[in-house]
């Protein structure tokens, strides 16, 4: 596999493969009291990296939008720290959080306004948006006593380097493993080569599970170290994010994984009751492996 084909497909790789994520949403009708509705949603944010002044002021917008709902979630919220103290912007894995009263479910009308300047001779930009938001909110309370864990035995992590994860539940369920980046995600766990995925209740699960293949990240391109955000969802119901047969495993004994946008992951959420599942998410830091 040529190391170009890896980075497009967001560093997840296997010894024997990588994964196409062919997304195919539940048909499963909605489970929740209200209807969604859509809410317009202004946000601003001010930095020097008009890059990231972007994505904050975006998520500031559909924070705004929730706020229009009724449901109160700040941009500062789903910023995540990581153990290098660098912060990774993570709206959507948000969600997976019990404790998250409600959800966008679709996005249109976006407007970015262009880098302004704060004053004549500042470093320092704003970046105003607009955009509409269907939030929808989540009814009901989470189970108190179900809780979920996933760890691995370090942080850091060099490229090609295997990489372990334990994921522990307070009840029997099952479990699901997606890498999230930006506004996307894949899913690595279960897969073409690891289709059972039942987490038995407080008896730790070691993935990957089939030691025929092990997982690797690599950095991203021109950079020295990078950081990568895991969640493990579990749900007492089996309830699939893709199907197996949509996954492939090419003529290289390559599993692939296609990404999918992170709006899908909120509507496979949302189809799950409240308290029929838990999650709990790791970040892993990348270093580039010295030639």
């Amino acid at each position: 596999m040529r190391k170009d084909e890896v980075r497009r497909m967001r560093k997840i790789m296997f010894v024997r493969g990588c994964i196409f994520v062919f997304l195919i949403l539940p048909s499963s009708f909605i489970l929740f009291a209200q209807e969604p509705q859509w809410r317009n949603g202004k946000g601003s944010a001010e930095g020097t990296d008009t890059k990231q002044i972007r994505v904050d002021a975006i998520n500031d917008a559909r924070a705004n939008a929730m706020k229009q709902a009724g449901i109160d979630i700040r941009a500062n919220d789903v910023l995540v720290k990581t153990e290098a103290n660098q912060q990774l912007t993570d709206f959507y894995s948000k969600f997976a959080e019990t404790s998250t009263k409600g959800i966008i479910l679709e996005e249109r009308n976006l407007k970015v306004g262009e880098a302004k300047r704060v004053s004549e001779n500042s470093d320092v930009y704003k970046i105003e948006v607009e955009l509409e938001a269907l939030v929808a909110p989540q009814n009901g309370e989470p189970d108190a006593g179900f809780e979920v864990t996933i760890s691995t035995k370090k942080e850091v992590y060099i490229e090609e380097e295997p990489v372990e994860f334990t994921i522990t539940s307070s009840r029997k369920g099952f479990v699901t493993i997606f890498n999230i980046h930006g506004d996307s995600l894949a899913v690595i766990f279960p897969n073409a080569l690891d289709e059972h995925n039942a987490i038995a209740a407080h008896i730790p699960l070691l993935f990957p599970v089939n030691k025929a293949y092990s997982l690797t990240l690599e950095t991203l391109p021109a950079k020295q170290n990078s950081q990568e955000e895991f969640i493990a969802v579990v749900t007492k119901e089996n309830i699939p994010f893709q199907k197996m047969t949509d996954t492939m495993i090419d003529t290289r004994g390559v599993l692939k994984i296609k990404e999918a946008q992170l709006i899908s992951f909120a509507n496979w959420l949302y189809k799950i009751p409240i308290q029929t599942r838990a999650s709990a998410k790791q970040i892993v830091t990348v270093q580039k492996k010295m030639k």
